[in-house]
């Protein structure tokens, strides 16, 4: 059993992974517009957190124009029936800052590909909740798109998301 929770934890990670790579790759090959989005894959567990912390505040540094941050997990616990997730407020999650979302594009995302709102899957998410307080502390005023994806997400989905993704996120957009 704990070979197969393993198993699924390294296949999320690439899944995540795959996303970013695909976004950077529709970036560098896309006709349709000049857009530049910056991505970084990260740890989302504690005991790397003086390293998490580190990596933000460089990041900021070098980016402090950023406005607009797609952050992606995998849906590590599987809640939901849905391969792909979003929610459009974390209002009722035991948060003492809450993140600034941006609902309009969530909801072009929403309507556009098969990602679903589903607020419950996000409570016990820590590969979304462990970044917020660093996005909150070194991005104040960025508007965030979260996004949980099950493992097994077929590839269209996948693809659909990435191009929707690319049309509706800014440039500068922080993945």
């Amino acid at each position: 059993m704990e070979k197969i929770k393993k198993s699924r934890g390294i296949i999320a990670i690439i899944v995540s992974a795959l996303l970013v790579g695909a976004l950077a790759l529709f970036n560098q090959t896309s006709t349709q517009q000049n857009k530049n989005f910056h991505g970084a894959i990260l740890p989302h567990h504690l005991l790397v957190q003086n390293y998490i912390d580190q990596f933000y505040e460089k990041l900021a540094k070098e980016n402090p124009e950023t406005e607009n941050i797609l952050i992606v997990s995998p849906n590590h616990i599987g809640y939901g029936l849905n391969y792909m997730q979003t929610t459009n407020n974390f209002d009722t999650f035991p948060l003492a800052i809450q993140p600034i979302l941006d609902t309009t594009k969530i909801q072009q995302l929403l309507d556009k590909t098969t990602l679903h709102l589903k607020s419950k899957s996000f409570e016990k998410e820590h590969g979304i909740f462990l970044h917020l307080k660093y996005l909150k502390k070194y991005f104040p005023d960025a508007k965030l798109i979260p996004i949980i994806l099950k493992i097994g997400t077929p590839q269209d989905r996948m693809d659909r998301l990435i191009e929707t993704l690319f049309d509706t996120l800014p440039a500068g957009t922080l993945i």
